[in-house]
């Protein structure tokens, strides 16, 4: 799918994040407000286009005011940190695509240099929705250290670093919450972020600006980012607990959940993308997959052995079946067909063993979107039966069915039913 020639953007990190993930020539809104000057941002590694060489985050860790109370490799999505500190020119007029971002979150920040530690490629957290801090060490020289409220961005100034920071060392980024497309001034559609964090909202903001950059006419939308009911209530009261408690007991999370799992939850990046009005998971039918990636996740970005390419490379229609060259499927899409080293059969791009055992590729097919998103993954032994019920066009409805199909979750507030009571409670005739 081709992607936009030309994007006016009001926001410099939407501007900074589309110029890394496309070759889309990007300008600024002659109205402009943003007087954002910190310019790094988390992006997924895979998306990055103009960056050659980027901050691979190699480990995680968990803050507990100033005590670091896990430290554990990044086993999940790989995230680079990268700046993107570009001059972009304004544009004249609105005239084409436009992206309005709207409900702006300030983060402040401040960066550190010639320390001399052992964190580098490192990111830390304290793991809190407000007054979340996050620490990132780009090398062993230098720190950069991002909040969202500026008491606590000196408070850890000065208990990490022991360095009183004043108003002027401070930096600002605004990150959109909501972003609306405009086509000629006549409003398209409306992104909203769900992520809370720095990390967060960045690195959703570059998968959903790839996936409208790909398929522009869908109406994909993200969720919040998916964590463990025992997970989160521990993420919420662990300040309460002593440190040498909280280690044995974040450990213990990490085997409970897997190490890909949790690095995700923990890096608030455990999102699924979606072009419906609901999001659904559940945990137990997720650890019986047969496969590591579900509907709503991105296809990873795997390399064809003898070539520069990614299977993204291959894909070329709206829909895109990727399955072994082992099988032979009869669909009227897109076929990708891959093999590992054992395989005899024809196929359209041999990739390493570990990668087609990552995918299971000998029980699972994929369709996959123009972007990389996942739209369904199934048993190759489904692939190519037809059910003949499902042939016959069926005359039966149900409305109340079809309200709960199209019912938008986004909208709906739940409230506690309001209770009233009459004194006394029998009254004479």
């Amino acid at each position: 799918m081709e992607e936009f020639k030309n994007l006016i953007v009001n926001n410099k990190a939407v501007a900074g994040i589309l110029s890394q993930i496309s070759q889309t020539n990007i300008k600024l809104s002659n109205n402009i407000e943003d007087n954002s000057n910190y310019h790094s941002y988390f992006l997924p590694q895979n998306l990055l286009r103009n960056i050659e060489k980027p901050i691979l985050l190699d480990t995680f860790g968990i803050l507990s005011k100033s005590k670091l109370l896990l430290r554990e490799p990044i086993s999940g999505s790989q995230i680079s940190f990268c700046s993107a500190d570009y001059n972009h020119s304004q544009a004249n007029d609105e005239k084409g695509v436009s992206l309005k971002s709207e409900n702006v979150k300030i983060f402040y920040s401040c960066i550190f240099d010639n320390l001399d530690h052992k964190y580098s490629s490192s990111f830390f957290t304290n793991l809190k929705s407000n007054s979340n801090v996050s620490i990132i060490f780009p090398n062993n020289k230098s720190a950069h250290l991002i909040s969202d409220s500026v008491n606590q961005l000196k408070s850890y100034a000065k208990k990490i670093f022991n360095i009183k920071i004043n108003e002027n060392q401070i930096l600002t980024s605004s990150l959109p919450l909501d972003i609306s497309i405009f086509e000629d001034d006549k409003l398209k559609k409306t992104i909203t972020i769900k992520n809370k964090s720095y990390l967060g909202i960045c690195h959703q903001l570059a998968n959903i600006l790839h996936i409208f950059l790909k398929e522009h006419k869908n109406d994909i939308k993200p969720s919040e980012s998916y964590t463990n009911y025992i997970n989160k209530i521990f993420f919420t009261f662990f300040n309460l607990f002593p440190n040498f408690l909280n280690t044995h007991i974040f450990k213990f999370l990490l085997r409970l959940n897997g190490p890909r799992s949790f690095s995700n939850q923990i890096l608030e990046i455990n999102n699924f993308y979606t072009d419906q009005n609901y999001f659904f998971s559940n945990a137990i039918d997720d650890n019986q997959s047969s496969s590591l990636f579900f509907k709503g996740n991105f296809f990873p970005e795997i390399k064809i052995e003898g070539s520069s390419k990614s299977v993204f490379s291959l894909l070329k229609s709206e829909s895109n079946l990727i399955c072994s060259s082992d099988f032979s499927p009869k669909q009227k899409i897109n076929t990708i067909l891959l093999a590992n080293s054992y395989s005899k059969n024809h196929f359209d791009a041999k990739i390493n063993d570990s990668a087609y055992e990552l995918m299971n590729l000998d029980k699972c097919y994929y369709l996959v979107s123009p972007s990389g998103l996942i739209t369904m993954v199934d048993l190759i032994s489904n692939l190519n039966q037809k059910s003949p019920v499902a042939s016959i066009k069926s005359k039966y409805s149900d409305s109340q069915q079809k309200t709960l199909d199209t019912f938008n979750v986004n909208k709906f507030k739940p409230s506690i039913p309001k209770l009233s009571f009459r004194f006394p409670f029998f009254q004479k005739n």
